[in-house]
């Protein structure tokens, strides 16, 4: 007989069976990531396809060239004073809401009770202000103010 010892079976099962634990560990958690992968990717995928994309029709604006105009040498016209620029006066109007252009609930509203309202566009956006007048004056302010309250409308005064 020799004098080596041979490692006994017991213990190089167990070194065995830990190393395949170890190893369907990491596998598994391999294949969990890769699964959490899948699905994110899935669900960004699913998210870009459900945008709404604006499709933009292109115009074309011709504009005409003014017609040439070829006057005989002369003396020079007199100079005309040019009077400044006069802005629009600005009226006033009560502010009762912000709408999308296919929503006609207020507009149905303010026109089954009377009021005279026109849409405005809202800065940047594709919405609208809704206001009521014009108002000309503080007692015509005032009496259109009692009314839209009245009527449980939330309003604000604004230029335009």
């Amino acid at each position: 007989m020799s004098d080596m010892t041979l490692p006994s079976p017991r213990a190089e099962a167990q070194e065995l069976a830990q190393t395949n634990r170890r190893l369907k560990t990491a596998i598994l958690g391999m294949v969990l990531l890769t699964g959490l992968i899948a699905c994110m990717s899935y669900l960004a995928g699913r998210t870009v396809t459900q945008m709404k994309m604006e499709t933009v029709t292109p115009t074309q604006t011709v504009i005409n060239p003014p017609p040439l105009v070829i006057e005989p040498k002369t003396k020079p016209a007199p100079v005309v004073a040019i009077a400044p620029f006069q802005a629009a006066p600005t009226q006033l109007f009560w502010q009762v809401g912000i709408v999308k252009p296919e929503e006609s609930h207020i507009q149905d509203l303010l026109q089954a009770r009377g009021y005279a309202f026109k849409l405005a566009p809202f800065e940047d956006t594709r919405n609208f202000r809704v206001l009521v007048g014009p108002v000309t004056n503080p007692q015509e302010q005032a009496t259109l103010d009692a009314r839209l309250t009245s009527d449980g409308l939330q309003h604000f005064l604004r230029r335009n």
